[in-house]
């Protein structure tokens, strides 16, 4: 018994040592040894927060400068596990979503007042300052404290579940989110699987898209190690550009991507051809006025006023 337990711990070594060392030859490739570090997330944070105090922003000048901001219950959402971060983004996002809708709603109602007393007025002054209140529009997409926090946050986790929100955070345009998303997602986005597929959503395969045309070679690579298992059509416009050097993109670029570039084409037909036997039957579908005649070799002769009907059952039918 003792020498099968010893056997069972040994083969347990063997995984373990395997797996790990297949998880150094990946980061190896892409450049990167290690996600960032608890305490490199909590520097970056307080970076962040120091950078944008919590305070309104004054006048529509300010709107990019001094965003809405909530610090309040941020802090903790760095202590927490990733599930409840994972709940926490999902929140922001909609929150997000939400937001902009409003914004946009006040800045097309803005335009339209405008434009209704300069018709009155003939005055056109108030359009001189279009680039003001476009900032003010700007402040629905931006990206509150807490969910840049949980960002953070979630940039220290092994898991793939994380490489959506880290997508996400790619366009925060923070000093100190995007670096931390940029190495998680150099780590985390080679380890990427086919049964991973519903990790990413549009929004976020539209980000990793946007991210292969920057200037970070291990992330391109990164992206372009995941497409092979979890790209699809919208992503090869951007891989094909990378394959044919446009740019000026190094030679180790341009080789994955045109590794990648089958994969994607192979995943663009899957999906064309599941798109096509999912499309709905569009025949001609039986009137229900239609008469019913009994499936016999012969024709009937039966008036046509005594044939049964879709809809009806006979009298002296025993049920």
């Amino acid at each position: 018994m003792n020498k099968q337990h010893l056997e069972t711990e040994s083969e347990q070594e063997i995984k373990t040592y395997s797996r790990d060392r297949t998880l150094e030859s990946e980061a190896a490739e892409v450049g990167v040894s290690q996600l960032p570090s608890e305490a490199e997330v909590q520097q970056a944070y307080a970076q962040m927060k120091a950078k944008q105090p919590g305070r309104r922003f004054v006048g529509v000048r300010d709107a990019l400068r001094y965003p809405w901001i909530k610090p309040k219950d941020s802090d903790h959402v760095l202590q927490m596990e990733i599930d409840d971060v994972l709940t926490v983004l999902r929140k922001e996002v909609q929150t997000r979503a939400e937001r902009k809708k409003l914004f946009v709603g006040i800045f097309l109602s803005i335009v339209l007042l405008f434009v209704v007393i300069a018709i009155f007025t003939h005055h056109t002054i108030m359009f001189t300052n279009v680039g003001t209140y476009i900032s003010f529009l700007m402040i629905g997409a931006a990206a509150s404290q807490k969910q840049k926090a949980a960002a953070l946050a979630i940039s220290r986790f092994d898991d793939v579940r994380a490489i959506g929100p880290l997508a996400e955070a790619l366009e925060f345009n923070d000093k100190e989110v995007v670096p931390m998303a940029e190495k998680a997602l150099i780590i985390l986005l080679p380890r990427m699987k086919a049964s991973d597929t519903a990790l990413l959503n549009a929004e976020q395969r539209f980000c990793l898209n946007r991210a292969l045309r920057g200037k970070n070679t291990e992330l391109t690579l990164a992206i372009l190690k995941a497409w092979e298992q979890v790209g699809d059509a919208k992503a090869i416009e951007e891989v094909d550009k990378l394959a044919r050097g446009r740019g000026g993109k190094n030679p180790q670029v341009v080789a994955a991507a045109q590794d990648c570039l089958p994969f994607l084409r192979q995943s663009a037909e899957r999906q064309q051809i599941g798109a096509q036997l999912l499309r709905p039957s569009d025949g001609n579908l039986t009137p229900s006025d239609v008469l019913l005649r009994p499936a016999m070799p012969h024709a009937s002769t039966a008036p046509s006023e005594q044939l049964l009907r879709p809809t009806e059952i006979p009298d002296n039918l025993t049920l």
